[in-house]
Formats: C-alpha cells, structure tokens, sequence
C-alpha cells in the first residue's frame, strides 16, 4: 500500500462535518495543531475517517519506537491479537479539582449531539477515581 494516499480535497466530508461539530461542543482551550480526523492507524501510517492515508510524523515516543498498533503491544494491552476500534461508548472519570470529581458514561459519538449521563461531582467520586487509578496502574505495571 502506497503512503500516502489522497482520495479527495482534504480535509475530507466527514472529516470537516466531525471537525465542525468538534468546534460547536468542545472547549476552545483544547487545541488542534491540523485538521486531522483519523479513523485508524498501524505502524507509521495513519488512516483519517475519509480513508486518505498519511505517513505519521507527529506520533509520540511511544509510538516512534514500535508504530502505531504494533501486535505485540496490542495483545500485551487487550490479551488478544485483534486491533480494536472505539465504538463511542464509555464512561471517564472528570477531574474538577477541590479534590472533586464528577463521572460520564453514555455514547460520546451520539449524533447529533454525545448521549452522556454526568454524576454531580463528589468528593467519593474523586476517592473512587483514586482507586480506580491505583488499581489499574498496579496491575499494568
């Protein structure tokens, strides 16, 4: 497969519909260097969600040293050989400080607009949040 590969003017329909409606819900603070939407990516390469593919020059340590999706990697991470894609539900911890935290679970990638349901932030929300941490990072490393 030749790298890269460009299927149209970038950035692509569905990449400028996500990066549209990344601009109306979330916080200008968090910036984007590109207007980059990437769907996938394996080794050094990078696919975006219009299928134009590039060869990923901004990747972090991480992934310098082994690409991006390496097998090993993965089935060390999810016990298995498959690559796995985020469907858009889940659920996250918010941090918002005064030892307070708030939780988010429900469908990120609703459309037209993420199907979250928030928990009022909680000093047990926070405590749970700690634990949480802990327990994952013990049995990672």
């Amino acid at each position: 497969m030749s790298v890269p590969r460009i299927v149209g003017p970038l950035p692509g329909p569905k990449a400028r519909a996500l990066i549209e409606r990344d601009a109306r819900a979330v916080s200008p603070s968090y910036t984007r260097g590109y207007p980059l939407v990437i769907e996938r990516a394996w080794g050094s390469t990078v696919e975006d969600v219009d299928g134009n593919l590039f060869l990923d020059c901004t990747a972090g340590i991480a992934v310098n040293a082994t690409g991006h999706s390496h097998p090993d990697i993965v089935r060390a991470i999810t016990g298995k050989g498959e690559q796995r894609r985020f469907s858009g539900h889940g659920e996250c911890f918010i941090e918002t400080g005064d030892g307070k935290a708030g939780f988010g679970s429900g469908n990120f990638y609703a459309d037209p607009a993420p199907a979250i349901r928030l928990k009022e932030p909680s000093m047990m929300l926070h405590l749970g949040k700690v634990i949480y941490e802990k327990f994952w990072l013990y049995r990672r490393f």
